[in-house]
């Protein structure tokens, strides 16, 4: 598995920072993941809509229905490292 931190995704033009790209390399499948960290301020928090539309708008879907996107939030570290686990597990499923 390699995994990139803050890769460059382009996209009809247009580029965004992924904070994670994700290839497993035994099945070729690639994943963008979205970590929304900074949930205790509200600019950041209103761009987080955006940021998954221009996703969608460009192809992706959430990985738990067979895309390559995944996003977490951050809640509380328990909750975060269960998100890790679980999304991690269905990387090496596909």
């Amino acid at each position: 598995m390699t995994v990139r931190h803050d890769h460059h995704s382009t996209f009809h033009g247009e580029s965004k920072l992924a904070d994670f790209f994700i290839w497993n390399r035994l099945t070729n499948k690639k994943f963008y993941w979205e970590h929304f960290g900074n949930t205790n301020s509200e600019n950041y928090k209103e761009g987080i809509p955006e940021k998954i539309f221009w996703y969608k708008i460009n192809g992706h879907k959430i990985a738990e229905k067979g895309g390559d996107l995944i996003y977490t939030y951050y809640v509380n570290e328990n909750q975060f490292l269960k998100d890790i686990e679980k999304y991690i597990n269905l990387i090496k499923a596909f």
